[in-house]
């Protein structure tokens, strides 16, 4: 018997690593189809802001709703209204990590201006940590940013564009890898996308400013954006993922979490 048990357990070992699950991947009951090195966060949405990591890095939800995700299900995604919605995910300094940095979350935009999708570091008129949404040039391009303290405008932060724009109402996974202060990679739906650098920000640097999702000061000295939209699924890694990585991640579903994460 013993030793059927050891052949079966070798088993499933070899097959984990050939099919990339790490024996640290199961999380709240579902197996991430990749490993969770260096996981930092993950926030299903499943009708609450809870963090799924087990880092304990909870949100609190201003205005946003249970929405229909992209497989058509209702209430496992959020929807803000693009007026004063939004994601608190607090201060933690675990939150503001050094490079590299992987972003990946699904999104569908309701208009191609004013549409950040999560920042790392909010702080009113000034460019801190990093930026993810589709307002580059307020045309609806795919913009991924960090800044360096200054002002809200190209000289306090470094972005990478990708154009031509977005179709509204349609859902997209994003990814963005920061692999150090000059180096970005931008993918759209598992793709790798081509794109132009913008701004001079030549170091990435942090305040005390909170996480957000679905709020960002992009113009100096003017009320924040809203994101209007759904949004759903987002991780924060600090290590770089590999295409395959992300592919896995972009197709990965699971029941709705309705537990406490563990």
């Amino acid at each position: 018997m013993g030793k059927y048990l050891k052949t079966t357990i070798g088993l499933l070992i070899i097959c984990g690593h050939l099919f990339g699950i790490e024996k640290n991947a199961l999380i709240n009951g579902a197996v991430l189809p990749i490993s969770t090195d260096s996981l930092i966060a993950y926030y299903p949405l499943d009708n609450d802001a809870r963090d799924y990591s087990g880092n304990g890095l909870h949100g609190t939800i201003y205005g946003a709703k249970p929405f229909t995700d992209r497989n058509a299900r209702p209430n496992p995604a959020m929807y803000f209204d693009g007026k004063d919605d939004y994601i608190d995910l607090g201060n933690s300094k675990k939150l503001k990590p050094d490079f590299p940095i992987t972003i990946c979350v699904w999104f569908k935009a309701e208009r191609k201006y004013g549409q950040t999708i999560f920042v790392n570091n909010y702080h009113e008129n000034y460019y801190y940590g990093i930026i993810i949404g589709v307002s580059g040039e307020g045309k609806g391009f795919p913009m991924i940013s960090y800044g360096n303290g200054g002002l809200t405008t190209k000289f306090g932060r470094k972005s990478l564009i990708r154009k031509p724009d977005i179709k509204l109402h349609k859902w997209y996974h994003i990814t963005a890898i920061f692999q150090n202060n000059q180096d970005f990679l931008l993918f759209l739906d598992g793709i790798v996308q081509s794109g132009e650098d913008n701004g001079f920000a030549t170091k990435m640097i942090y305040s005390d400013g909170p996480a957000y999702i679905g709020k960002y000061d992009t113009n100096y000295d003017a009320p924040p954006w809203y994101f209007k939209g759904a949004i759903d699924e987002l991780f924060l890694f600090h290590r770089e993922l590999s295409p395959d990585e992300i592919q896995r991640l972009m197709n990965f579903t699971h029941k709705p979490f309705t537990g406490l994460p563990d």
